[in-house]
């Protein structure tokens, strides 16, 4: 009997709903668990200490903190957590801040499942065919 893989256990912390969902059915069409999602970074810092997820879809454009805070106080609290970046194009320097204080890649809206998964492959190939 072959072994079952564990799910990769995801949170998407993004504050526009209609992004959140799209990007949430991608994910789990890659077979991850989305175990939480949160609108703002407050809630975004929150949920990562309850649930410990390996992945973290993090957009840097938030309502309340700095998407580049939020990535330090994740990374500080969780420093194996991988966190991909989600931006609009306009917001490359803040995209190369955040590479370099951490994040393992990002993504641009509007998402391409494509994308998302070769950079999720790239990142788990153990998780993602």
């Amino acid at each position: 009997m072959g072994e079952e893989k564990d799910r990769l256990r995801a949170l998407i912390v993004e504050d526009d709903a209609a992004s959140r969902a799209m990007l949430k059915g991608i994910l789990q069409n890659l077979d991850l668990e989305v175990v939480g999602e949160a609108p703002n970074g407050r809630r975004g810092l929150q949920l990562a200490g309850e649930l410990s997820p390996a992945l973290v879809c993090l957009d840097i454009g938030l309502p309340d903190i700095d998407g580049g805070k939020v990535l330090s106080e994740m990374l500080a609290a969780n420093p194996d957590c991988k966190v991909i970046m989600v931006t609009g194009s306009s917001q490359r320097d803040k995209v190369r801040e955040c590479l370099a204080g951490g994040a393992v890649g990002y993504i641009v809206k509007p998402y391409a499942a494509s994308t998302v998964r070769s950079t999720i492959k790239r990142l788990f190939p153990e998780h993602v065919e």
